[in-house]
């Protein structure tokens, strides 16, 4: 009977690749979002909003009166969210230990810093199952390794020699899979020791998905971190409220509200 395993081509994007990816584009959000952060101080808020009465009010600004009769202006505007989603999506915790939540900070980092060495883990378990299999072929079945794709690996592992392979794809008509060249020739010494050479390259395999799993996890890591360092950014709430001193002047009064 046929024995059946994993199959699929090797990703060529390593895990080094995948890092570096996220933390140019998250560098890249953190320096927009410093250009392009609205309010980010109150020099900012005074030069956009006019106090006199022949001023129009800035469209963001609500008119109301309090009741004791006052006019006043407000207005509101979530904090730098974007800013702090970047920075969390660069190093997950970073927006909330800016943010003065150093425990969401601790938890997030040491999960990244976890993950990561848990994917090298699995990267690395992967090579050296790899490394195993491949001496295991060249010592029991007579193989050359040069120029050998995944697929190769793969048959090897489920025919005792070529022979028995090409019959197979004679009756299946699937002659374009042949393997005629004799470099690809090879003939295990036991039926034993290429199921055992199956056991390893399964094992490999099953370390490299792994490996992208975790990765997985990281990206997903990276976002919620962003996302919840955003969402904990107060709401400020800005109100300028006009009175009349005893003179007759207009008087105006700025108030910060912090929600969290």
């Amino acid at each position: 009977m046929t024995r059946f395993s994993k199959t699929g081509k090797k990703m060529n994007l390593t895990f080094k690749h995948i890092v570096s990816l996220i933390l140019i584009l998250a560098i890249a959000g953190i320096l927009v979002a410093e250009d392009i952060a609205p309010f980010n101080n109150l020099d900012q808020l005074s030069k956009n909003t006019r106090f006199s009465n022949d001023t129009p009010f800035n469209k963001d600004t609500n008119f109301i009166r309090d009741r004791y009769g006052k006019d006043k202006k407000g207005a509101k505007k979530r904090g730098d969210g974007f800013k702090y989603f970047m920075r969390s999506l660069a190093v997950p915790g970073w927006g909330e230990y800016k943010l003065g939540r150093k425990k969401e900070a601790a938890a997030f980092f040491i999960t990244e810093v976890s993950l990561i060495a848990v994917a090298a883990g699995f990267k690395y378990y992967s090579g050296i199952r790899e490394d195993d299999y491949k001496d295991l072929a060249v010592l029991q079945a007579g193989i050359n390794t040069s120029g050998k794709d995944d697929r190769y690996w793969i048959d090897i592992a489920n025919y005792d020699n070529v022979e028995d392979y090409n019959a197979q794809r004679n009756i299946d008509r699937d002659f374009s899979n042949r393997y005629d060249d004799p470099s690809d020739a090879w003939d295990w010494s036991s039926t034993t020791v290429r199921k055992d050479y199956d056991d390893i390259r399964i094992s490999s395999e099953d370390g490299n998905t792994r490996f992208y799993y975790t990765i997985g996890a990281i990206v997903l890591n990276h976002f919620v971190s962003a996302i919840n360092a955003s969402y904990k950014v107060p709401v400020v709430k800005t109100e300028i409220i006009q009175s009349l001193d005893t003179s007759g002047d207009i008087k105006n009064k700025l108030q910060l509200t912090y929600k969290f």
